[in-house]
């Protein structure tokens, strides 16, 4: 019986200190020590006193009468009280369980601190900042943590400190130190998105290219503008108004006469008598065709520094691409008369139209000058043409070289016709 108690005892102690070596945090590394150390011993103790006791007293014991030995009253009171358990040994097992239970139902009050509340000597120091302190804040609170650990482990020199009120404080300033870092991250990582936010305001500021005049909006204020693969037009802009571009439509039949820094003059219907002067800059070579006409564009520059002309104004351009002077001209209608025959005239009848016409129509219909078909489709320059004047009042063929035309006149080369010289453009009969 003797040998069951130690046993049991051994086993309860153990039971006690092995919990104890498995604590964590700052207690657990000054109890696991202790813990290792008393159940190794408990468990020496128990090999001690189960083997080598008995087996000593078993060698050096004597038998020897005792007789009867007296009995205190501490001794019968303990007697007593084991009989009784044995004798009941029911209800022993059951006080022992409630005893039990009733203890691990009091784990509850224990202390869970390492140092209870009450003690003066041991100083706890943390740092706990609110979120959206002030960076100048933290860096106080840090350096109040040092000073403080500075204290700590100052005080810890003259011994008056504990080891764990020096980590402690130790530990509160690293915290502290962390705690600047963190804010310090913090004010780059809103450094970081304040130029983002600032670069993309700045790409949302649309701005134009060039300082001139609006010409056309074509967004409203508040629209979305979103540009996916084509650029969305915002403003038609004009760099300088002073300084404009005109483009004229050449015919391909004169289109071989058109050079550059050829002069040019041009109407507009907002100002139709007056005339704007124009240089050729570029004679494009791209053909244009419309209703079985093809033309070439020519860009003219036009200096408008009245600004009375505007963009998308119609124009009629005139370009100069040859000049004579003391030049013998004749109606482009005259190089395209044939009489219908030669005989006297009579005065006042209306005379025969071309070939194949009815007599009086080809005065009708005949096209006026201004409204007369190019020189070229009239007469080649440099060859010869016939043109008719009156010998008395019979009509009398002249035959001349022509040279350069504007359209409505030819030059005369070379030939019989002399300046002032009266010629044929149409025969007129009395009406009937």
């Amino acid at each position: 019986e003797i040998g069951l108690a130690v046993v049991a005892t051994t086993f309860t102690l153990c039971a006690v200190f092995v919990p104890v070596a498995f604590m964590g945090g700052i207690p657990g590394e000054f109890f696991r020590p202790f813990a290792f150390t008393a159940t190794v011993s408990v468990l020496f103790s128990l090999l001690v006193a189960r083997m080598l006791t008995p087996m000593m007293a078993a060698r050096l014991m004597k038998s020897y009468d005792h007789g009867e030995e007296a009995t205190g009253p501490v001794k019968g009171w303990y007697l007593r009280h084991v009989k009784l358990a044995l004798h009941n040994r029911l209800l022993t097992i059951v006080i022992a369980s409630v005893l039990m239970v009733a203890s691990f139902s009091l784990v509850r009050y224990i202390p869970t601190g390492f140092t209870p509340a009450n003690d003066v000597g041991f100083i706890n120091l943390s740092v706990n900042l609110p979120p959206g302190t002030a960076l100048e804040e933290t860096r106080a609170t840090a350096i109040e943590a040092k000073t403080k650990a500075g204290r700590v482990r100052d005080l810890s020199t003259r011994g008056n400190a504990s080891k764990q009120e020096l980590d402690a404080a130790d530990a509160a300033d690293a915290r502290a130190r962390a705690t600047v870092a963190s804010a310090e991250a913090q004010i780059a990582v809103a450094n970081a998105n304040l130029a983002t936010d600032e670069t993309n305001l700045a790409k949302a500021e649309i701005k134009s290219p060039i300082n001139g005049v609006v010409l056309s909006r074509k967004v409203e204020p508040g629209q979305v503008v979103a540009a996916t693969f084509q650029t969305p037009v915002l403003f038609q802009l004009a760099e300088d108004l002073k300084v404009m571009e005109l483009i004229v439509d050449v015919d391909e039949a004169d289109i071989g006469q058109v050079k550059d820094n050829q002069q040019a003059v041009f109407t507009v219907d907002a100002y139709p008598d007056r005339q704007f002067p124009a240089t050729i800059t570029q004679v494009r070579f791209a053909p244009k065709s419309a209703e079985g006409v093809v033309t070439y564009q020519a860009l003219l520059a036009v200096e408008n520094n009245d600004l009375l002309l505007r963009p998308g104004m119609t124009a009629t351009a005139v370009i100069t691409t040859a000049t004579r002077g003391d030049a013998i001209l004749v109606p482009n209608a005259a190089l395209r008369f044939s009489p219908p025959g030669v005989g006297p005239m009579v005065p006042g009848e209306r005379g025969m139209g071309p070939p194949g016409q009815p007599p009086g129509l080809f005065r009708i219909f005949a096209p006026p000058p201004e409204a007369a078909k190019p020189a070229a489709a009239t007469a080649r320059q440099g060859g010869m043409q016939r043109v008719w004047v009156l010998d008395g009042s019979t009509p009398k063929p002249v035959d001349v070289k022509v040279g350069l035309t504007d359209s409505l006149n030819t030059e005369v080369v070379s030939g019989a016709l002399k300046p002032g010289q009266k010629i044929l453009v149409g025969l007129d009969r009395p009406a009937k």
